[in-house]
């Protein structure tokens, strides 16, 4: 009979020398694509859990399901998250037997987890999910309910996340369903919603701290030395369209057209361009996908025109699934409707922020075109 621990060990092994695989890749390519850095995250889950019986005359227990633990997370390819870590759990099961007489089960102790998920660094996720208790749950045995019976589960299942980004970390809510591999003749089933949050650990130590800066119509989310990248919000008052449409009203194609200039100018200062386009909840999010998209792909050509290589210049449309407003009215559906420019690899943060700043405000161009 193979020995739960050896197997446990194994899966550990495993999912260890993945980890440090996807570092290295992370690593290699940090350089190209940009991704984001490696992630401590701590959080919680919570839910229910149940067991079949295991022979006549014991009977279904169930209960609740807890854990706190830590993970490592590596962004990678774009699309796809990796999680290894651990922490501490907490299951209490109960049942009634079939000719009467009542059994509770609790079980504490560490455990081992793994996950890999594709989806959107910043939205919806999905994937599977493996974890590996280090104490043994003496209601998973033989149905006698004595530690010595007691066997450590291996888990495996599927999880759903939302992640978003906030001013200096990153926020993780969803669900998952686990149960259990190496369990027999039992049945095991466990459901759990969970919170985590998360914070940077790699990438080259910022002389600055990330903070918010706040212009009428435009907003630096990010301004960090350490890693050479700015991130600002611009609004609708500084980049607008025509009315449910992807084409740029004449004033919005001349403020790009100063931008463009002037990126093309100072092309030695800076690496690569992401442009996001982000609409309001109104309409569907199918339309919205397509009208963002369109969007995007305007104010990157706007750019191109100036002389910028179009390698240089990323575009992607987020529908309405990125709000900076949850309200629901135009107040929020205005802060809502906004194009967002991430600059990496920028060497003069300052001269980036202004000359976005004054390329895209008609008022400071007229008072100020020095910085063009």
């Amino acid at each position: 009979m193979m020995n739960p621990c050896s197997g446990i060990e194994r899966t550990f092994q495993t999912s260890l020398s993945f980890f440090s695989v996807l570092i290295g890749l992370t690593s290699a390519s940090a350089f190209a694509e940009k991704p984001l850095p490696l992630h401590v995250f701590v959080g919680s889950d919570i839910g229910y859990g149940s067991v079949s019986p295991y022979a006549v005359p014991e009977g279904d227990r169930s209960g609740v399901q807890f854990d706190l633990k830590a993970l490592g997370s590596v962004y990678f390819m774009k699309k796809w998250v990796f999680d290894l870590g651990g922490g501490w759990q907490f299951s209490k099961r109960a049942g009634e037997n079939a000719p009467g007489g009542f059994t509770k089960v609790i079980t504490r102790g560490s455990y081992i987890e793994s996950s890999l998920r594709y989806g959107n660094w910043s939205g919806w996720q999905f994937g599977p999910v493996m974890t590996a208790n280090m104490v043994g749950d003496i209601g998973l045995g033989n149905g006698q309910l004595i530690e010595s019976q007691g066997v450590k589960p291996i888990r495996v299942g599927a999880q759903v996340f939302y992640e978003w980004p906030e001013t200096n970390h990153r926020v993780r809510v969803g669900a998952r369903w686990l149960t259990s591999m190496n369990i027999a003749p039992r049945k095991e089933n466990i459901f759990q919603a969970g919170i985590e949050f998360g914070w940077p650990i790699t990438g080259d130590a910022p002389t600055s701290r990330v903070r918010y800066v706040r212009r009428p119509g435009i907003q630096i989310v990010q301004k960090d030395r350490g890693l050479k990248r700015v991130r600002m919000i611009l609004d609708a008052r500084r980049i607008e369209f025509d009315y449910d449409k992807t084409t740029l009203r004449p004033e919005a194609a001349a403020r790009l057209a100063r931008l463009g200039q002037f990126l093309f100018a100072k092309g030695d200062n800076w690496q690569l361009l992401r442009i996001g386009a982000h609409t309001d909840e109104r309409g569907s999010v199918e339309y919205n996908q397509r009208l963002s998209d369109g969007r995007a792909l305007s104010v990157k050509n706007a750019l191109i025109r100036e002389g910028i290589p179009r390698e240089k210049i990323e575009a992607r449309g987020y529908s309405e699934l990125q709000p900076v407003d949850l309200a629901h009215n135009e107040i929020a559906w205005q802060k809502n409707r906004r194009a967002e420019f991430e600059f990496t690899g920028v060497q003069d943060l300052d001269l980036i922020v202004d000359g976005v700043n004054q390329a895209t405000d008609d008022e400071a161009r007229d008072g100020d075109a020095s910085g063009l």
